[in-house]
């Protein structure tokens, strides 16, 4: 018993060697992590298996950030992502603005983005950029270009704005649930304009949950582990069974596509969105699976990304009393006491709110865009060989000193003059070809809403000793307050 116990021991460890050479063997080149006594063999293993047990994508980046301060002062470092796949960590504004359009960097990261596809399906989740990919985008883009933004989704961010403002003064709790009622709304929203369907299910407290859950398990499982390919079916029944009212609205959506079909009024592309790539789907005979997964696709992108960042900027001007009024004083200056509703002329002259939204994504914004090299790409004099996964490190990025000065300070005019460093350095809604489609739509959106709410609202803490700098932050999709505090609003008179 005893030599089976040796020799199994003793195989584990060669196997382990073996491993080890094979990993030094791949990156000799690029770079080497000395171990014990040196031995970069040793240390390629370790540094290795430490990222491949990191699991949550908080982890990874927490961790990605240590390693960084480290080896990250050149602008950029050769690491392991994700167990054995070699990764080329970008720390520097710089090499984002070179690297983001590079042709051979239209292909995102099977390593990170593969397991999207246990509940997704459309641009965002799409490794590849091939045809398929393309003619997505393009559907996309043609619903969220500006003049469909400023024409049909216009007036629909005005109402539901309204009906937000509302529901906080409505709030009979010793605080009100912000997060809860900025996800609501947001999502209101997207079925409105993205879907066609009005339903008050979007307010009920199981949908919030809904993806509030789902958020920590993509977050939970994004890392292309190998176990990822024997856990996919079981996490596809998770996901269906914890979707709660989520199935309402699948049911809704359906509905209407049977209607459209039956009635098969007018071109495609008057449709919205969902209706057009659903019927599109429909007609193809494409599976129930894949529909409901670019259903949770297009909810998650244009209602829970923007509902987490709107709920997070409520949380600072309430914890940012002076910022909060200089917002306020902006407003009074367009609109006076006039109770109009804002126009894009109106949204166009709001500077310091623009500011004040950028800033609020540098602390809540993605923390890493991830990308895969198609073919070499040299750099600075540095070649990234092909199949190298290229890790744009923004969370990094946007607390370097070097370019963000005093970085842990909330100041949204350090965009009074927004060079290519921080534009590049920020980041929000991607970088390059695979950048966010619905960047103007989300940035219309946040604006109405965070107008509406100033002019109308005062946002306190409840717990009056609670510090901006208190907050502390967790990446999921995008980052995320982790405690945020509780909040108080009285009608601004």
């Amino acid at each position: 018993m005893m030599a089976m116990i040796v020799y199994a021991a003793l195989a584990i460890l060669m196997a382990n060697l073996v491993f080890g050479v094979f990993l030094w063997f791949k990156v000799r080149k690029l770079y080497c992590y000395p171990g014990v006594l040196g031995f970069p063999v040793i240390g390629n293993l370790y540094n290795a298996y430490k990222t491949l047990l990191m699991i949550t994508v908080d982890r990874g980046v927490k961790y990605g950030v240590a390693v960084a301060e480290e080896h990250g002062k050149d602008g950029i470092f050769f690491h392991w992502l994700c167990g054995s796949n070699v990764a080329a960590v970008i720390t520097s504004p710089h090499l984002v603005k070179k690297l983001s359009f590079h042709p051979n960097l239209a292909d995102k990261s099977y390593a990170i983005y593969n397991a999207f596809k246990i509940c997704m399906d459309g641009p965002f989740s799409d490794i590849c950029s091939d045809d398929e990919w393309k003619q997505k985008r393009k559907d996309y883009n043609i619903n969220l270009k500006k003049s469909r933004v400023d024409s049909d989704y216009f007036n629909t961010f005005i109402k539901r704005s309204d009906k937000m403002v509302e529901k906080m003064l409505a709030s009979s709790s010793s605080h009100v649930d912000a997060h809860a009622i900025c996800s609501s709304v947001v999502y209101d929203i997207s079925l409105k304009t993205m879907f066609g369907i009005d339903s008050d299910l979007v307010y009920h407290p199981d949908l919030v949950r809904v993806y509030d859950r789902i958020k920590v398990i993509l977050a939970t499982v994004v890392s292309d582990i190998p176990m990822i390919h024997v856990i996919q079916p079981i996490l596809h029944r998770i996901i269906d069974v914890s979707i709660g009212k989520l199935v309402e609205l699948r049911k809704l959506g359906l509905a209407e596509i049977d209607n459209k079909l039956k009635s098969n009024e007018g071109p495609l592309q008057d449709l919205t969105l969902f209706m057009y790539m659903a019927l599109k789907h429909k007609k193809d005979n494409g599976s129930e699976r894949i529909l409901f997964n670019k259903i949770h696709e297009l909810f998650l992108t244009s209602g829970h990304t923007v509902a987490s960042v709107l709920s997070n900027m409520t949380y600072f001007l309430a914890v940012l009393p002076d910022i909060q009024e200089r917002a306020w004083q902006e407003q009074y200056e367009i609109f006076g006491n006039d109770v109009r509703d804002p126009t894009i002329a109106d949204l166009n002259q709001m500077k310091y709110l623009s500011r004040f939204m950028k800033e609020s994504l540098r602390f809540v914004g993605p923390s890493v865009v991830v990308k895969s090299a198609t073919a070499d790409i040299t750099i600075d004099g540095i070649t990234i060989p092909r199949g190298t996964q290229v890790v744009f490190l923004l969370r990094y990025i946007k607390f370097d000193p070097k370019y963000f000065k005093n970085p842990n300070i909330f100041d949204p005019d350090r965009f009074l003059d927004e060079s290519d460093v921080l534009k590049c350095g920020q980041s929000s809604f991607g970088a390059g070809i695979r950048n966010c489609p619905g960047e103007y739509f989300a940035t219309i959106l946040l604006k109405i809403v965070l107008s509406k709410m100033l002019r109308s609202l005062k946002l306190k803490t409840v717990d009056k000793n609670f510090r901006f700098e208190d907050m502390k932050y967790k990446s999921y999709i995008l980052g995320d307050v982790e405690n945020p505090p509780k909040l108080q609003v009285e009608k601004r008179t």
